[in-house]
């Protein structure tokens, strides 16, 4: 269970067969108001626990066949992530529904971040990746909130954020918007394009986006101003959010950032470990917070969110929004009772979209909704 049972806690993990039932059972004292990823993984005597993240081709940890509320991820083969909910875990209404009666449409292509198309290139620029397109349903006659998030393949695959942002609009929640989902090729892709990369962002800026509006204008949607935009991304992509909106507040004067991985710096040897190699955060934290500080930050509103059981990262997380509050950065940060966890993430995405977006909530004309 995520940050429950993994990492340091593996051991309370560990089940044991109840007498005469055929039954595996383990106790845990969990937070009532937690939400958390689960799944079990069977193991023979002498076996060890698989180490590090799943396969690229699969899942380690098998989804449970009891559990009621749909999985967060599933591979169709009974692998997968099981969510716990618990009694007084705050509701996720938009995630649990399937299509809607309004729908918008997704459209994925495949495109390289430069506009070029070296498939042998090793640049992860100009290397074709998926790329998604959420359009809301309707005619619109105003210029409509776009939102771009990072890890678009997680969010337009298993997790399928265009039926939760369909319902949120439907729910007035949110206003009919526009989003765009980067996504990554593989995982060692990921840690090529994810994190602080200037080359990535500027691709993003000058390339995929103008591209996207043009795109858009060709199906007569338009989007709000250069200066209202979202950027969305958590973890790895957490700090390349908040990051690019910093160096590119004229475009994105806003940032969902959940879990940043605040250890991040250009070195190869850069991981989340540097956490526990350093007494103070300042120094485990040194890049980032220098980097922030050299951007024209102006008017950029992030908003940071970590789980309570987050342990080193929620502290130097908060060291690090402290001080860039302290230099006047828009910046706030929130806690959620959770860990570092898709299942609380999307939530906190929706949320920051409703907050950034309730300036663009308007009255639409029957023939908008036809």
């Amino acid at each position: 269970m995520n940050r429950v049972t993994d990492k340091d806690n593996i051991a309370k993990g560990w089940m044991t067969r109840a007498d005469d039932t055929g039954w595996w059972e383990v106790a845990l004292e969990l937070d009532a108001r937690l939400r958390a990823s689960y799944g079990f993984v069977s193991l023979a005597i002498d076996e060890e626990l698989p180490a590090g993240p799943p396969h690229e081709t699969g899942f380690v940890t098998k989804l449970d066949p009891a559990n009621p509320h749909p999985p967060l991820r599933s591979d169709g083969r009974g692998g997968g992530l099981s969510v716990y909910v618990g009694p007084d875990a705050p509701p996720q209404p938009f995630w649990s529904q399937s299509a809607t009666a309004s729908q918008g449409t997704v459209t994925t292509f495949h495109r390289a971040l430069d506009d070029s198309s070296r498939e042998a290139s090793q640049d992860a620029v100009s290397h074709p990746r998926p790329v998604y397109a959420y359009t809301p349903p309707g005619d619109h006659n105003t210029p409509l909130p776009l939102a771009v998030v990072f890890d678009g393949d997680d969010w337009f695959g298993d997790l399928k954020i265009y039926q939760a942002i369909d319902a949120a609009i439907e729910a007035q929640v949110l206003p009919p918007m526009v989003v765009l989902g980067i996504g990554n090729i593989d995982r060692a892709d990921r840690r090529q394009t994810l994190g602080v990369r200037p080359s990535v962002f500027d691709a993003l800026v000058h390339h995929t986006l103008p591209w996207f509006i043009a795109w858009l204008g060709e199906r007569d949607i338009f989007v709000a101003p250069q200066g209202e935009w979202t950027i969305i991304g958590q973890s790895l992509g957490g700090i390349a959010a908040m990051a690019l909106a910093c160096a590119y507040p004229d475009m994105f004067g806003y940032a969902s950032v959940c879990s940043p991985s605040v250890w991040w710096n250009p070195s190869p040897n850069a991981s989340p470990r540097t956490l526990a190699q350093h007494e103070s955060a300042g120094t485990a934290t040194q890049w980032i917070r220098h980097y922030v500080q050299q951007q024209p930050t102006s008017h950029v509103r992030i908003a940071v969110s970590v789980g309570s059981a987050e342990g080193l990262l929620l502290e130097h997380t908060q060291d690090v929004v402290a001080e860039l509050v302290s230099l006047d950065i828009g910046i706030s940060i929130e806690t959620y009772i959770g860990g570092h966890d898709i299942a609380c993430w999307r939530e906190q995405l929706l949320r920051d979209l409703a907050k950034f977006t309730a300036n663009h909530h308007v009255i639409e004309t029957p023939h908008e909704r036809s």
